[in-house]
């Protein structure tokens, strides 16, 4: 599946980097493996009369861009790692800095946007209260989110 999205995604430039397929891969910790197995694989060898080929070449673009904002947000990471982080601009799941904070209603526990639509994925409720929980009652934390994007300016 992942295969069939990066081929997908490899067409059309994405129009929002951070909403885009390859951001979400570069955010993510999956293996990238595969599709270096297929980008490093010599096709032309094999099969050098396939039309397909072409595509290859945006396939190893996208890859490319997968693995350069990769290493983008690691660095990132590093240098947040690097300074004390104010312990409000951390996501209570995922123990990473928030982007995009909200409020969740029935618990009151501010978390990450992304963490939490990731997990109304599987499963409508708070994860503190158990309450129930869909993305249209999440509260953004504007003032929160400012404090956050000044800090990384700052860092």
């Amino acid at each position: 599946a992942i295969l069939a999205a990066a081929a997908a995604a490899a067409i059309p430039p994405p129009l929002r980097p951070k909403d885009s397929i390859c951001a979400e891969l570069a955010r993510s910790n999956c293996d990238l493996a595969q599709l270096d197995f297929l980008c490093d694989f010599e096709w032309n060898e094999h099969f050098a009369a396939d039309p397909s080929l072409q595509r290859l070449g945006r396939l190893r673009q996208f890859l490319a861009r997968v693995k350069t904002a990769r290493a983008a947000i690691e660095l990132q990471r590093e240098s947040e790692d690097a300074r004390d982080i104010p312990e409000e601009f951390i996501d209570p799941i995922l123990q990473t800095v928030m982007d995009d904070p909200v409020l969740l209603p029935g618990s009151g526990q501010v978390v990450d946007r992304e963490t939490i639509k990731r997990h109304l994925l599987s499963d409508n409720t708070d994860p503190f209260s158990r309450s129930p929980l869909d993305e249209s009652m999440l509260q953004p934390a504007h003032e929160l989110r400012e404090r956050i994007q000044q800090w990384r300016r700052d860092v």
